[in-house]
């Protein structure tokens, strides 16, 4: 078997076309198919032989591309808008910021010079002191010196009275000496020997004195140095009281130089305090602007809602008549109404006056008495519930009602349910405004006064 195997295999190479039919008819797609399905490894040995690797780790990077762009998109948005805040925040304080950072490093720089020249006048006082101390301490020790020197100058002079003293009585007692020498031969050869005695005592005293005056001489010497030392201290105690003379003149130019420092200070002080007054009187005077601006667009919405409350009345109220307090008409009833307070020069209080009402509408046998207002508050209702209890004392049916778009607070609408006042507020209505609505309309309330 193996050698019909070999001679096989020896012909297939004597006869490459018949390798080649044999691989066509061997070897066909399923075949390769199932061969690589069987084998990983040779499958993806092909892979990377013909994708190589860079082709092969392309989806991976495609992936991590697209993952990185939608990180980046996410983080570009919010960078964007973080950036946008930050230019707004920015702006606003760029302007205030540089202001005070000018001022702040002007104010630094002003005190930077006083601290400097407060530090070279501390340290230039400083030196004086230590070289005043040691001028003193260096007087002591001469003038020490100089007291041992004028002590033993005098134990000197005393000695040399001593010796002048003694000298005066050795003369007298030679003097003696020779007179008893011419009176007393006898008496020679002892004095001969005092004589030599006397001889010795005398080049003793010689000798004493030889070394006195060597040591006179000597103090002389040491008197003209202490006294060229004292000259030039002397010198430098003159030549140091000119310079602390100029010291002090400098000290004083300083202390001038910072009073004038201190004064601009002062003045630079007061003029930041005027501009930061400057400033919060213009921030209050804003701020009134501002709120002057707000209550001023608050009326103006209210003229408007008032406005439109008027011409929409018969739809608001389903029917009715009536209109604003300064229709001849509505006046005219007003007053008839109102006569049988107090007659015709009936004054009433703004609050209680019906008369000062944004509207008087009647429905059926109702009289109703509106405020408006954008934010109904408390005195919204108050006036609103006065006006209408006029009315009622003067015999009317009068119904008080609120119209606005928002309440003020949630207690100014409890309060307007605990007088009976009846609201168009949010566009919802109260049961009483429900019910005036259902009122129904009459043939009066065709014309439209």
């Amino acid at each position: 078997m193996q050698e019909r195997f070999e001679e096989l295999l020896r012909l297939l190479d004597e006869n490459p076309e018949f390798l080649e039919a044999l691989q066509d008819r061997i070897v066909d797609e399923k075949a390769i198919l199932r061969a690589l399905e069987k084998r990983a490894e040779v499958r993806e040995a092909i892979r990377r032989q013909i994708l190589h690797d860079e082709f092969l780790q392309l989806p991976e990077l495609v992936r991590q591309l697209v993952e990185a762009q939608q990180r980046n998109a996410a983080q570009q948005q919010e960078n964007s808008r973080l950036i946008r805040q930050l230019i707004e925040s920015q702006q606003r304080h760029e302007a205030i910021l540089q202001e005070h950072t000018r001022q702040l490093q002007e104010h630094s720089r002003l005190l930077q010079q006083l601290i400097e020249s407060q530090r070279q006048h501390e340290a230039i006082l400083q030196e004086h002191s230590r070289l005043l101390q040691q001028l003193i301490e260096s007087q002591q020790r001469h003038e020490a010196i100089l007291q041992e020197h004028t002590r033993q100058l005098q134990e000197h002079s005393r000695l040399l009275q001593q010796l002048i003293e003694s000298q005066q009585r050795h003369e007298a007692i030679l003097q003696e000496h020779t007179r008893q020498l011419q009176e007393h031969s006898r008496l020679l050869q002892q004095l001969i020997e005092a004589q030599q005695q006397h001889e010795a005592i005398l080049q003793e005293h010689t000798r004493q004195l030889q070394e006195h005056s060597r040591l006179l001489q000597q103090l002389i010497e040491a008197q003209q140095r202490h006294e060229a030392i004292l000259q030039e201290h002397t010198r430098q105690l003159q030549e140091h009281s000119r310079l602390l003379q100029q010291l002090i003149e400098s000290q004083q130019r300083h202390e001038a130089i910072l009073q004038e420092h201190a004064r601009q200070l002062q003045e630079l002080t007061a003029q930041v305090r005027r501009v930061v007054e400057v400033q919060e009187q213009l921030a209050r005077d804003i701020h009134e602007i501002k709120k002057w601006q707000s209550d001023l667009d608050g009326r103006l919405r209210g003229d408007e809602l008032e406005k439109d409350v008027r011409r929409r009345a018969r739809s608001i109220f389903a029917g009715g008549r009536g209109g604003h307090t300064d229709s001849p008409p509505v006046r005219r009833q007003l007053k008839r109404w109102l006569r049988t307070l107090n007659g015709d020069d009936a004054i009433l209080e703004s609050e209680a006056d019906p008369q000062a009402a944004d509207l008087i509408w009647i429905k059926g046998d109702k009289v109703i008495v509106v405020e408006v207002s954008v934010k109904v508050d408390r005195n919204d209702v108050n006036r609103a519930y006065e006006r209408a209890n006029t009315l009622r004392r003067a015999g009317v049916d009068a119904v008080p009602v609120v119209i606005g778009e928002e309440w003020t607070s949630d207690t100014v609408k409890d309060l307007a349910q605990s007088l009976t006042v009846e609201w168009y507020v949010q566009k919802k209505l109260s049961e009483g405004f429900i019910a005036l609505r259902r009122i129904p309309d009459d043939a009066e309330d065709a014309e439209d006064e």
